[in-house]
């Protein structure tokens, strides 16, 4: 199975202009259509080549400038004794992103998948400045983490599935390869997509610096009279004129992307198989929630109400011992509350149920 290749965080954002160069090796290219477009690395007439050389070209080309992009992948089943059952196909996953990698900035909106499908996360990011309406923390570092993780769908579906180049077509500036798709790695499908070789078409559009502007296939298949239907569509456009600005509705993130709690604040926690947070609202109704406080600020921190067992809060370090006194009494049942004012402190790593162990990580900065 081809892979996406990767390089060192923030290696290739670095090279700056001079990676926008991989552009011109076509002109080098001594292959090129009858209507003088030349041929990208790894792409021919007689399909791709080498798929490797080809994802490469592409993520030169778009980090060397400025880029948007959609992600979008749905599954759809047919099951005969179900009416309508394709009606609504389930988003696995989705995503859009405006980049500036030369400037750091990058703004991604992601949809879909579990466990929430509905929930869309939004992160942004401008050189060393974060922030995002979600409340857990983030996986990404910088804005090269954050583009490289959207660029990577691309290494695992466009693999050797093109089956035949189409020539040309047109676009708003240049004119665009066009080759079509067949099936595609089994190793892909999801699980308990039918088994077998699957049925597709789609299409990729590349332009002659590499640039991948549109990828776009269907697979199907059939297994005891259920039909499945796997789309996949992802699109890059405004190379070179894109800008991102700070989106409406984000919370600034503090150190490892935790949340961060305005100091006198009040953390309310409802005690069950895992702390579930009831205020503030920027962390309400998550479990476990990581957040961000400052050293030397006053907050309180406490449970109302629990599913009956036995709970206690505590606040421990790096180790697992409890700063201080930091710790309420074990209660049984769902009566009662604990609660406890403290200094925020940089030994402070986490806050612990002590009887289940249920534990939300703590920044302090």
């Amino acid at each position: 199975m081809v892979r996406y290749r990767t390089s060192t965080r923030r290696q290739w954002l670095r090279r700056g202009t001079a990676l926008g160069l991989v552009g011109l090796s076509g002109c080098l290219n001594p292959f090129a259509d009858s209507t003088g477009i030349e041929f990208p690395p790894g792409l021919s007439a007689d399909g791709v080549d080498d798929p490797d050389a080809l994802l490469e070209a592409h993520r030169e080309a778009v980090t060397a400038s400025s880029f948007t992009g959609e992600y979008d992948r749905q599954l759809a089943v047919d099951v005969p004794e179900v009416d309508d059952s394709r009606e609504s196909p389930v988003t696995m996953d989705a995503f859009d992103i405006r980049a500036e990698p030369s400037a750091e900035r990058v703004v991604r909106s992601r949809r879909g998948g579990s466990p929430t499908p509905s929930l869309e996360r939004m992160v942004y990011i401008d050189g060393d400045y974060r922030a995002t309406d979600y409340p857990g923390p983030l996986t990404q570092e910088s804005a090269a983490d954050l583009i490289e993780d959207s660029l990577e769908p691309i290494g695992d579906w466009l693999l050797e599935a093109v089956a035949e180049y189409r020539g040309t077509r047109s676009n708003e500036t240049d004119p665009l390869h066009e080759y079509r798709l067949s099936g595609i790695d089994s190793d892909l499908i999801p699980r308990g997509f039918p088994d077998g070789e699957t049925d597709g078409d789609g299409l990729v559009l590349v332009d002659e610096t590499g640039r991948i502007h549109r990828y776009r296939t269907t697979q199907s298949g059939q297994n005891d009279e259920i039909t499945m239907e796997l789309r996949i569509e992802f699109e890059f456009g405004e190379f070179g004129e894109t800008t991102v600005e700070e989106p409406p509705g984000v919370d600034a993130v503090g150190p490892d992307g935790h949340q961060v709690i305005e100091p006198g604040t009040r953390i309310e926690l409802e005690a069950r198989n895992d702390w579930v947070a009831v205020a503030p609202p920027k962390i309400e109704g998550f479990e476990n929630p990581p957040f961000a406080l400052e050293a030397g600020e006053s907050y309180e921190i406490g449970w109302t109400t629990g599913d009956g067992r036995t709970h206690n809060l505590e606040i421990v370090d790096a180790d697992g011992t409890v700063v201080g006194d930091l710790a309420t009494e074990r209660i049984h049942g769902e009566d009662g509350e604990q609660w406890f004012e403290f200094t925020a402190s940089e030994e402070m790593a986490a806050y612990n149920c002590g009887p289940d162990g249920a534990t939300g990580t703590i920044a302090v900065y």
